[in-house]
């Protein structure tokens, strides 16, 4: 049977928690997307566990669409993460997105300012991790 332990850190029993952000890899990685964050807009942006799992709305109505979204993409990337057996980077995790990000632009989603704005900050951590 599978083990209960978390395949990202080997010490903790992976419940959901756990597995999205209390895992200490997990959590690195929000908080190095967040410190991206903070340095590219005027706002201070912080999350917790709750934030990640369910819904962030603190912040003005853009800034919570904005960082939900990071939040759906970054829980969607930690899976494919486990599944590769991988620890999340925040480097695989802007090319990730610069793709996903690529396609919704050309379908011309319908949030697509969003996006756009998405793509400018997925683009900035780019130039960061060069």
């Amino acid at each position: 049977p599978p083990s209960p332990t978390c395949d990202s850190c080997c010490m903790y029993t992976d419940t959901i928690d756990h597995h999205y952000f209390d895992c200490t890899n997990h959590k690195t990685f929000w908080f190095e997307i967040i410190d991206e964050l903070n340095m590219f807009q005027a706002h201070t942006v912080t999350i917790t566990c709750k934030d990640v799992l369910l819904y962030v709305n603190s912040y003005d109505d853009n800034l919570n669409e904005f960082i939900n979204i990071l939040c759906l993409y970054g829980k969607k990337y930690i899976m494919l993460c486990k599944i590769m057996k991988r620890i999340p980077s925040k480097k695989e995790f802007v090319a990730y997105m610069l793709t996903q990000l690529q396609i919704l632009i050309e379908i011309n989603c319908k949030n697509s300012s969003m996006y756009r704005y998405i793509f400018e900050f997925i683009s900035a951590m780019n130039s960061n991790v060069l």
